[in-house]
């Protein structure tokens, strides 16, 4: 559970990253 969500956070922060770069 814990490596899921660290996994989803994780995705979510290059999402962002993609998003503030674009």
């Amino acid at each position: 559970m814990f490596f899921k969500f660290s996994f989803q956070h994780q995705t979510m922060q290059q999402r962002m990253k993609h998003s503030f770069m674009d």
